[in-house]
């Protein structure tokens, strides 16, 4: 249902913005007649997170700084296959400290069997969700940020932990090369794969070039001379 609505409003509107090249070259897949605008997102929102407050500076969380290296990853869907993260923790020789957040319920109860049978179980942390101080502390902190997922539009976080000079691990079959190109460190979606990216990436082997990443204000001034250009009338005067 839900892509039969996209899909409809896609091929009714005058004009349709896609968050990333990906996104666009899909559309153009499934509505070959659409108007579609490349209107990329903002990669610069993390640079103006403010310091973290006292409540997430003292989160249990940030002390496992304290214990060596911090990746983060995310199972707040399927998708994000934090289960390959966990595997891929188990071949490291020397094992960081793995934070999954959004994970809860049966799914976090399987993760935690994961954990315990790939024997990384005191290393693999399960805070659920948390709040939006603390995941930006989490994330200012983190030595690595992996998104292991199998399919992503555009993937905020890589975005942010590049904003902030964090090292990131994505999967090669998660679409994310295409939006990130040589700033993130791919691995095939197989925990070994996954594992040698961390441990490379914990290293500072072979850091990635630098991107060119869009601001949040580049994504306005697309849409608003877009909208100018098609349609005169709703011309967006500043």
């Amino acid at each position: 249902m839900y892509r039969a609505i996209w899909l409809n409003s896609v091929k009714r509107a005058a004009m349709a913005f896609c968050i990333s090249r990906k996104t666009l070259d899909e559309t153009a897949g499934f509505a070959p007649d659409a108007v579609l605008v490349l209107a990329e997102n903002g990669h610069d929102h993390a640079l103006r997170w403010q310091r973290c407050n006292m409540a997430a500076s003292n989160s249990p969380l940030r002390k496992l700084a304290e214990d060596g290296d911090v990746v983060l990853t995310f199972g707040h869907r399927n998708n994000k296959r934090p289960e390959l993260v966990i595997a891929a923790l188990g071949t490291l020789p020397v094992k960081p400290n793995l934070i999954v957040l959004g994970a809860d319920g049966n799914y976090r109860d399987s993760l935690e069997e994961s954990a315990q049978a790939y024997g990384v179980a005191d290393k693999v942390h399960f805070p659920g969700y948390v709040s939006d101080e603390e995941y930006q502390c989490l994330m200012m902190d983190a030595d690595c940020v992996v998104l292991a997922s199998s399919d992503e539009g555009f993937g905020l976080p890589v975005a942010e932990a590049l904003s902030l000079g964090r090292p990131v691990v994505v999967t090669s079959d998660s679409g994310l090369e295409t939006t990130f190109a040589d700033s993130v460190r791919v691995a095939a979606p197989e925990h070994e794969a996954i594992g040698k990216a961390i441990a490379d990436a914990l290293a500072g082997r072979d850091v990635p070039s630098e991107y060119n990443a869009p601001s949040w204000t580049d994504t306005v001034v697309t849409v608003r001379e877009a909208i100018s250009a098609a349609i005169p009338e709703c011309s967006i005067k500043v």
